[in-house]
């Protein structure tokens, strides 16, 4: 069985800030959506998290991998972009 009627909850446990929680889709991580209300995984939706003080709650309505992710450096700033206004505007 990999996928279910009602979610399943999964809590990892990490008071850590700036983490997020992604799912593996075939050969890439996937970052999982913050729900608008904690604890209720909206119609719809197979996945989402929510946070609270014992950590980050994934609510999932599929198996697979899970993590909490962080970028350890930044993008680089955006180089030689040009832009115009066109005739509409």
């Amino acid at each position: 069985m990999h996928e279910f009627a009602q979610p399943l909850e999964i809590v990892i446990h990490s008071t850590a800030s700036g983490l997020v929680p992604a799912t593996y889709e075939g050969s890439a991580w996937r970052v999982i959506h913050r729900v608008p209300t904690g604890g209720t995984l909206p119609a719809g939706w197979v996945d989402s998290f929510f946070t609270a003080s014992d950590g980050v709650h994934i609510l999932t309505k599929h198996l697979s991998l899970f993590a909490l992710l962080k970028d350890l450096q930044p993008p680089q700033a955006p180089q030689n972009v040009r832009g115009y206004v066109g005739p509409d505007g």
